[in-house]
């Protein structure tokens, strides 16, 4: 258990800025690279009062002049009892399920208010490759919400750290050393201590006067 929560506390550590923002950029690429193959669909879903769905042709399929390898077609559709034709780019469409065949139809949305102007119908859900960016989104977005829920406990845990080193701080201020008082003496116990050493301070003077009569006679005598 111990293990496990160092093991936690350790990758939570390693959460910064840089860690948060990854995810955010990558969720953003995801998100655009979305945008940008279903730019049609978008268009169409912003101003579908001023379109009008309706069938065209191919013509023939052609490649764009300049670079002669991107991919083109030549529509005809007929638009309030007039005909049009005009060349579209047919990179994308491919990857919605869509061919360009001569005499095939594709379906278009026409602008009511200018019938030259059209944009070949492509369906979201007919894309593979959407699918997979949706996919990319979610594993993005739920490593995104881990860090951040890392991030967040990472800053719980240092006011909880900085919480404890405040109140052991206080404890210890708190908390002072307990010095040892010397014993006192009582005064009768310090007048008989002075008392016994006078005693034997006269007693050592007249040991030490005795000796020093015996000295004396000794030399006298002899």
């Amino acid at each position: 258990m111990k293990n496990d929560e160092t093991k936690k506390k350790r990758k939570r550590r390693k959460v910064d800025v840089n860690r948060i923002l990854t995810p955010i950029v990558m969720i953003l690429f995801v998100i655009a690279l979305l945008m940008y193959l279903n730019l049609h669909a978008m268009r169409y879903a912003l101003s579908s009062e001023q379109m009008d769905v309706v069938r065209a042709t191919v013509v023939e399929k052609t490649v764009d002049p300049f670079t002669m390898v991107i991919p083109m077609v030549d529509l005809s559709y007929t638009y309030n009892g007039q005909e049009y034709r005009d060349k579209k780019y047919f990179v994308l469409e491919p990857f919605f399920q869509l061919q360009a065949i001569e005499g095939s139809t594709l379906v278009v949305y026409v602008n009511k208010k200018a019938p030259n102007h059209f944009m070949i119908q492509t369906k979201f859900y007919k894309n593979w490759i959407n699918w997979l960016l949706l996919l990319f989104l979610f594993v993005f977005v739920v490593v995104l919400v881990r860090r951040c829920r890392w991030a967040l406990q990472n800053r719980r845990d240092k006011k909880e750290e900085k919480q404890k080193k405040r109140e052991n701080q206080s404890e210890n201020e708190q908390i002072k050393p307990v010095q040892r008082q010397p014993e006192r003496v009582s005064t009768e116990q310090t007048a008989e201590w002075r008392a016994a050493k006078q005693i034997v301070a006269e007693e050592q003077k007249k040991d030490s006067l005795s000796a020093w009569h015996i000295e004396r006679r000794e030399s006298d005598e002899q």
